[in-house]
């Protein structure tokens, strides 16, 4: 039987299919003004090959070289304003600072 959904996986110089790694990742919310930071850990990688993107309330996070490919994937409850998110990397430590948009609230009158 085969599969409507492959999966490609990316290849190192020698041809060898890379596996991804899911990166540890730590996080912490500052109660007061609701910013998440996201600590995510991947040795090897330096910061020319990260990619972080956003889709509404949708992180992903990949790091990729020619020896290593993590990736990681979060979902957040409310929408992520692409503004309010800054990056840094060090060391093979991606530090992320998000502030989660509020949802509108609407007022229906009822007749």
């Amino acid at each position: 039987m085969s599969s409507a959904i492959t999966e490609t996986k990316p290849e190192t110089k020698s041809g060898e299919k890379m596996i991804p790694r899911t990166p540890r990742f730590y996080w912490s919310r500052n109660e007061e003004t609701d910013e998440v930071t996201l600590t995510f850990e991947m040795p090897g990688i330096s910061k020319k090959d990260v990619d972080v993107k956003i889709n509404e309330n949708r992180l992903t996070v990949v790091g990729r070289n020619n020896r290593r490919y993590f990736k990681r994937e979060l979902v957040f409850r409310n929408a992520i304003d692409p503004k309010s998110v800054s990056a840094k990397m060090e060391n093979g430590v991606l530090a992320l600072t998000i502030k989660p948009e509020q949802p509108e609230v609407h007022t229906i009158k009822v007749k």
